[in-house]
């Protein structure tokens, strides 16, 4: 009886050890302690708690750091906003001011210049907003590429087919190479063509007269590398890093381009990004520039 007693004590002053200790890390957690955790033994219901226990709190700091996340990327979205849309909007503003006190002061002439000028205002205004609500969204992580399998040599000839006519106003070269052995890759094509669409209208705006753009394909090993090439005069060096940057202006070429609102590289960078690859960028000053990318293969 005394033996079993004294085993009965030491089994409830084990028990009870235990679950004070739980207690306690639990209290700790309740306090803003995040990084409180019990430790787990081997075996027993006890551990099997602590383990229960364990994963709650990893994924309670893991919605706390989505959350805190969220509202970083809202604040720095409200922010960007506030001042990004001030300079658009003071131009049509100003444009609309003139033309209702000057009314009677201003040709005809004078008068579609201005409705035209407001209109160019709007436009980018418009494109603006879309455009930090579509980067806003990718780096909440809103957007989930749906991929599928399609021909990217396709979807680049469309794309080079396109952009034929605009470039012809520049007298700008656009040709799409190495595209004789069909490729199949898997990725969500809206996106991919989202991306091809921006690095093709960055080349356009820094390629001169005369100059050329290349869309090329590569075979790697089960992967694909996508190029886009043009002649321009290449980035600088020290701006390379900074490239993919939002409202990155590096020598100033972007401020003196009314149509760019800076954010083009940046969702490309975004877009790859969630499809858990990168964007490469080489570039030589005086004879230009080529980003790359690399999509997996589609096998069956």
């Amino acid at each position: 009886i005394i033996a079993a007693m004294l085993i009965g004590v030491l089994a409830i002053w084990l028990i009870t050890k235990n679950l004070n200790k739980i207690i306690q890390t639990v209290k700790k957690f309740q306090q803003g302690e995040m990084s409180a955790r019990i430790k787990v033994g081997s075996g027993g219901e006890i551990n099997k708690l602590a383990e229960a226990f364990n994963e709650m709190a990893d994924t309670i700091v893991g919605n706390i750091e989505n959350l805190k996340s969220m509202e970083n990327l809202r604040r720095e979205l409200v922010g960007n906003v506030s001042h990004d849309l001030r300079t658009p909007l003071a131009v049509i503003h100003g444009f609309i001011e003139t033309l209702i006190i000057k009314q009677s002061q201003l040709t005809d002439e004078d008068k579609q210049k201005y409705l035209s000028r407001a209109l160019t205002g709007t436009e980018r205004l418009k494109k603006l907003v879309e455009e930090l609500f579509e980067l806003s969204k990718l780096e909440a992580k809103q957007i989930k590429p749906i991929k599928e399998a399609f021909f990217i040599n396709e979807l680049m000839d469309d794309i080079a087919q396109k952009y034929k006519i605009l470039v012809e106003e520049k007298k700008i070269q656009i040709s799409a190479e190495g595209h004789e052995k069909p490729f199949m890759v898997f990725a969500d094509i809206s996106l991919i063509e989202r991306v091809l669409q921006n690095l093709i209208d960055n080349a356009i705006k820094f390629t001169p007269e005369n100059g050329q753009i290349k869309l090329q394909i590569n075979e790697k090993a089960q992967e694909v590398e996508i190029q886009v090439t043009d002649t321009g005069n290449g980035i600088p060096q020290d701006q390379v890093p900074f490239v993919f940057d939002r409202y990155h202006i590096g020598d100033k070429r972007v401020s003196l381009d009314t149509n760019s609102t800076g954010l083009g590289l940046a969702i490309v960078k975004r877009i790859l990004e969630i499809h858990n690859t990168s964007i490469d960028l080489k570039s030589k000053i005086g004879e230009g520039t080529t980003f790359s990318f690399i999509l997996p293969q589609y096998s069956v």
